[in-house]
């Protein structure tokens, strides 16, 4: 089980800062533009969901499930993978649940990564 499978946890962030090697400005700039184009990305997942767009949803949600997977958050991952599931199935119906499941993480999901730039002391 990794880091951010385990209850509680929401992203691998020993794994997350192993990847930049000590380039701790590049990781907390890849923390503020993956906050920074977030709300973009919920919106485009939304719009899909509502319009009855399910090649939409699925583009989307794959993009989402990139970006979450970047931090390893499993919890993330696993419910962008599920919409882009519901889209690749050429359907939106069913998907509400899951993107308000995912609204949910993803907030968790930016607490902490906000509280890792504040306490990293990063400008």
């Amino acid at each position: 089980m990794s880091e951010s499978e385990k209850p509680g946890v929401v992203f691998d962030q020993i794994t997350f800062l192993a990847n930049f090697s000590g380039m701790e400005d590049l990781a907390m700039e890849t923390i503020r533009s993956f906050i920074f184009t977030l709300p973009a990305l919920l919106a485009a997942i939304d719009q899909a969901i509502h319009s009855g767009k399910a090649r939409d949803l699925e583009l989307s949600a794959h993009t989402l499930k990139g970006a979450v997977s970047n931090f390893y958050a499993e919890g993330s991952r696993r419910l962008a993978w599920q919409l882009e599931k519901i889209g690749h199935e050429g359907r939106t119906n069913g998907a509400e649940t899951t993107f308000s499941e995912l609204k949910i993480e993803l907030d968790r999901l930016s607490a902490a990564l906000t509280g890792l730039v504040s306490s990293a002391g990063v400008a």
